[in-house]
């Protein structure tokens, strides 16, 4: 909410890695193009550009572009400033900031609220294939069954592990469990 940034440089703006790589090479290119071309300066170009190469620079404004098509933009809302869009299409843009900045540990909560299913489909398939750990809250049923699969059940002040587990594996498991604790509540 009130950035005065496009919707894809908002979108990128926490892309660290390669943001920091590319202006280290815009840096060192300037310095060139000044006329520096001691070794340090040209070393200094082909590291920035070995790190932009590796953190994925090539491929940023086209793994920008299809995250915010999965979340609902057409491509000419990309070059349109943040504050045009009404707050829910702002969260959109907040989640895509967010899925972009590839965190190691992703923690959302119901992230589909302000989402169509279309964006709802695109999210969880997403969170399916997202490689680092996420701590996923939501009502969202058909979310949880297609983007997660470890469940951690918090009941009772104890915590229930539900390790390689669809959301309804889950569902049966959790019943087992109670049938079988009440079994042992009557034998007792």
């Amino acid at each position: 909410s009130g950035s005065t940034k496009t919707v894809r440089e908002e979108a990128a703006s926490e892309m660290l890695e390669i943001n920091a790589a590319r202006d280290r090479m815009t840096k060192a290119e300037e310095a060139i193009a000044n006329g520096d071309t001691s070794d340090k300066t040209l070393n200094e170009l082909e590291t920035a550009t070995e790190a932009f190469s590796n953190a994925g620079g090539w491929t940023q404004e086209q793994e920008v572009d299809s995250v915010l098509a999965g979340l609902g933009f057409v491509p000419a809302d990309s070059d349109r400033p943040c504050s045009d869009f009404s707050g829910g299409w702002q969260m959109r843009i907040a989640l895509a900031r967010l899925l972009l900045s590839k965190p190691s540990l992703l923690l959302l909560d119901e992230p589909s609220h302000h989402l169509d299913s279309t964006a709802r489909d695109w999210l969880a398939k997403y969170l399916a294939k997202y490689d680092g750990s996420m701590v996923l809250v939501s009502h969202d049923i058909k979310l949880l069954e297609a983007g997660v699969n470890n469940i951690a059940e918090v009941a009772g002040g104890t915590v229930l592990k539900y390790v390689s587990c669809s959301y309804n594996k889950y569902l049966e498991e959790k019943e087992f469990r109670a049938k079988a604790a009440q079994a042992e509540y009557e034998r007792n």
